[in-house]
């Protein structure tokens, strides 16, 4: 009895170490699984062959568009999963122990929470200066979409074979936090989707567990629908990611974009339109004066550096007797503040700076049609950098009800006018029609030119480089589809896109046969999170 009771504490041990390294560092899962085939434990299905032509399909059209390592990760990682996949299943129907099964549920949710932690670190700082909200205080050094979904995918399957209810309901708050700080929509509504489906699936817990993740859900609804936003606490759209841009790019965010959490509208507001730029078709924003004071304008948050020379520009077309300008504050320390203000007056464009601005030139050129292209270059000589809020003024007057419409803002670190770069849109985009149907139209012409193999990978941007050189040096272009149907087959073709369909089918198939509820929710969760 003696040697039997010495070894427990070493297996429970064992089994809290596996659940830990197999959430905290994933890649040991492959490793885990490796070591239960060489133990025997795991007989061939045949299912496991629809797995491995899954693979075979979703690698083949890089082989043969000559990416062949590219090729050759897409099936290792296929056949990675698969073995999670299996290995999972055959430990969770060998072990018996109630013990063992809790200590690997604590380890997972621990290595849930290192992941977590890990992933915090991808944060440069937390630039409360430039923020306007919580979320907005956050800079990345990676996509932060990136961690909210591991975050998401990660806390749901946990949801699902952690065997305790407060350990269920630890997992999704980890998640959850994951997710709020990421700032995306979409793994806000796929988190919701799960966390609520499990609790209609007849997961058990007692009343403090069911309490907690309904007040989870409760929080989360409120920032998904951007109630918290006037607490300041954040506000979250459908996160993006666009090729880089030119060396000389716009330091303005997302300028083809009305509805992105980078604007903020000071005693204005503002509705988007379509105008027409000489041959180019852009964003309009009418922006109208809801405040007395001349200095309201639609602004962004900018860092000025000293001894560096900027050029300020956009296009605008005033409204009745509308007189509209730049406007643009901040202060670096003290009592001086850094101001541009700009106006025009008879056909000249008038520009003045102050605390280190020093306005080099200024010009306003008639467009025709009512457009007329404003522009100031100005040095900022201050002796630290100074968060600058800047943007266009409807109307230097007293006046309320006033507008003016503006076209590429636009503000660049050179000392002359460059031509417009639209700026790139890296953050949340509250409108979906904003967000993805312009990139998925993308998408589509892409699959159109080749179906078959599609473009190879990051296919998007090379496919919209070859297919419409001119429009992709007007706009931003999405880095990928934002789709996982669509960015298959934009970079696999036809071919690929079966592949993702088989092992889409086989993972369905599974929990339908098994009768796994919670495990069809997370599917769900999933899919809704890969489909924006």
């Amino acid at each position: 009895m003696a040697s039997v009771s010495a070894t427990r504490p070493v297996q429970r041990g064992l089994a809290f170490l596996a659940g830990l390294g197999f959430a905290a560092v994933p890649s040991v899962g492959p490793f885990i699984a490796l070591a239960v085939i060489a133990l025997g434990r795991i007989a061939l299905h045949r299912a496991d062959r629809w797995w491995w032509l899954a693979a075979a399909l979703l690698g083949l059209p890089y082989l043969l568009s000559g990416h062949a390592l590219a090729s050759l990760a897409t099936v290792a990682q296929v056949l990675a999963a698969w073995l999670i996949f299996r290995s999972a299943t055959e430990i969770r129907h060998s072990v018996t122990s109630s013990d063992v099964t809790n200590d690997v549920g604590t380890g997972l949710v621990v290595g849930l929470l290192v992941t977590l932690i890990l992933g915090l670190r991808q944060f440069d700082g937390f630039a409360w200066e430039t923020a306007r909200t919580l979320l907005d205080a956050v800079t990345w050094q990676a996509h932060p979409a990136i961690f909210g979904h591991t975050m998401l995918v990660l806390a749901a399957l946990l949801a699902i074979v952690v065997p305790s209810a407060r350990l269920r309901a630890l997992a999704l708050a980890l998640g959850a936090i994951g997710v709020v700080l990421s700032g995306a929509r979409e793994a806000m509504f796929a988190w919701l989707i799960v966390a609520v489906g499990l609790r209609f699936v007849g997961r058990r817990g007692d009343t403090g567990a069911k309490a907690a993740e309904w007040v989870l859900i409760g929080a989360m609804v409120m920032l998904a629908l951007g109630v918290l936003h006037p607490l300041g606490i954040g506000r979250t759209g459908f996160l993006t990611t666009f090729v880089p841009g030119t060396q000389e790019a716009n330091l303005f965010r997302g300028t083809e974009v009305v509805k992105g959490d980078w604007w903020y509208p000071l005693g204005v507001s503002v509705v988007g339109t379509n105008v027409q730029i000489g041959d180019s078709e852009r964003a309009g924003l009418t922006v109208t004066k809801r405040w007395e004071e001349p200095w309201t304008r639609l602004q962004q948050v900018i860092t000025l550096e000293p001894s560096q020379t900027y050029t300020l520009s956009a296009a605008w077309r005033p409204h009745g007797d509308a007189r509209p300008g730049f406007e643009a504050w901040g202060q670096a320390g003290g009592d001086i503040a850094t101001t541009l203000s700009t106006y025009v007056d008879g056909g000249t464009h008038v520009a003045h700076g102050a605390g280190g601005i020093t306005v080099l030139t200024s010009s306003a050129i008639d467009l025709g049609d009512g457009w007329t292209r404003a522009q100031v270059t100005f040095s900022y000589q201050g002796e630290a950098p100074v968060v600058w809020y800047v943007g266009a003024a409807p109307d230097r007057s007293n006046l309320t009800g006033v507008s003016t419409t503006f076209a590429e803002l636009q503000l660049t670190a050179t000392d002359a006018p460059v031509p417009y770069v639209p700026g790139l849109a890296e953050r949340g985009v509250a409108s979906l029609r904003a967000s993805r149907l312009p990139i998925w139209r993308d998408a589509l012409t892409a699959i159109s030119a080749r179906p078959l193999l599609g473009w190879g990978p990051s296919g998007l941007p090379l496919a919209m480089s070859e297919l419409r050189p001119e429009e992709a040096r007007l706009r931003p272009v999405a880095a990928h589809a934002h789709n996982m149907a669509l960015a298959t087959w934009v970079d696999r073709g036809i071919v690929g896109l079966i592949g993702l369909g088989i092992l889409a089918t086989v993972l369905a198939l599974r929990a339908i046969q098994q009768r796994d509820r919670a495990a069809a929710v997370v599917l769900v969760g999933i899919a809704v999170l890969n489909t924006f």
